[in-house]
């Protein structure tokens, strides 16, 4: 008989430390859940079971977060923008002039990289940016649109 210890417990749970841990001798829970508190805290709750039943978090937060995705057709567009532009901003001795032509200059810029906005949930992994889901999103339709095409052409290929 061997005894050993696995911590099923592998994120923070208190602020960004890892406060609370599971050990068992045996992989009984199938499910390890970590859900934030229902009051201000910066303590959360760890839920673990062994049943396949899904629990849901009843304290999930939507937060919309702007970014601008950046692509290499973009840097292309405002790269032959900026080769035919005279980029000076000395024009003048007035130093707020010169600041004003700059912002306005860089305000032209969201012509080219317009600010989007993304849906983060509390329930999204930590390493997920709005540029990352984004991503996920636009890889995700792009699946669905295959796969569409695809039951599509097998429903023509019966008909034939």
């Amino acid at each position: 008989m061997t005894l050993f210890h696995v911590l099923l417990l592998h994120h923070w749970s208190r602020g960004v430390n890892c406060l609370d841990r599971i050990y068992t001798n045996d992989a009984c829970y199938k499910h390890v859940k970590i859900v934030k508190s229902a009051v201000k805290s910066d303590h959360c709750a760890v839920i673990a079971h062994s049943d396949g039943i899904s629990r849901f978090n009843i304290n999930k937060r939507r937060h919309v977060r702007t970014f601008k995705k950046r692509t290499p057709a973009q840097h292309d567009v405002f790269l032959q923008f900026a080769s035919k532009e005279d980029i000076d901003f000395c024009l003048t001795d007035d130093v707020q002039a010169n600041f004003d032509v700059m912002y306005q200059y860089m305000h032209e810029m969201n012509r080219f990289y317009p600010e989007r906005q993304i849906t983060i949930t509390t329930s999204d992994p930590h390493f997920v940016t709005p540029a990352v889901k984004a991503m996920l999103r636009r890889n995700k339709k792009a699946q669905l649109s295959l796969t569409n095409r695809r039951d599509a052409c097998e429903k023509f290929a019966r008909f034939t």
